[in-house]
């Protein structure tokens, strides 16, 4: 079983097919590919037919996924250390001011584009974003909370891997994906 999460942006329908855009490059996706890709571009899909793994492993080369064989509790956090979050073009508004509304404001607000190692050391440091935290002013300060004990943003990563509010973490970023508000590149 494979899990994964689709990157880049859906750009236009063009009859069956569908066109995806990451970064500097457009995709032109037809049948099973376009299927998950678009399946896959607003929740965690695991899958099993070994067609559509074929598929994956195509897309996954294409750089329109990121992909992990289903093992453990950290499937969704590893498979999200190789996505990069940020706004969809539809940027809509948190209606409640919870914790998905912190992660939210982090991810639109913050001088950097903010990992999700570095989401969970935020909250595991009970930093919330607030106007000492945001903006290019800001960015050395933040950059020193996050990195200033680790020597890189891999140790980073491993270090969060076990954190007490990873899955709480992860979950918010799992409900704004789901619906609509971020997306992944």
């Amino acid at each position: 079983m494979i899990m994964y999460l689709s990157k880049g942006r859906y750009y236009q329908d063009q009859g069956s097919k569908i066109m995806v855009n990451r970064g500097v490059r457009n995709a032109m996706l037809s049948g099973i590919y376009s299927y998950l890709w678009s399946i896959g571009s607003r929740r965690f899909v695991v899958v099993k037919d070994p067609r559509e793994i074929v598929a994956l492993e195509k897309l996954n080369k294409m750089g329109l996924v990121a992909m992990k064989e289903t093992e453990s509790d950290n499937d969704k956090y590893e498979i999200l250390t190789h996505c990069v979050m940020t706004l969809s073009d539809k940027d809509g508004r948190i209606e409640n001011e919870g914790f998905e509304h912190e992660v939210y404001v982090w991810l639109k607000e913050a001088a950097l584009n903010l990992s999700i190692a570095e989401l969970i050391k935020l909250t595991e440091l009970n930093i919330s974003p607030s106007d000492e935290w945001l903006g290019k002013d800001n960015l050395y300060k933040l950059v020193m909370s996050l990195y200033a004990p680790l020597s890189s943003d891999r140790m980073l990563e491993f270090q969060m891997k076990d954190s007490e509010v990873r899955d709480k973490v992860v979950g918010a970023v799992e409900n704004l994906l789901g619906h609509g508000i971020i997306q992944m590149m």
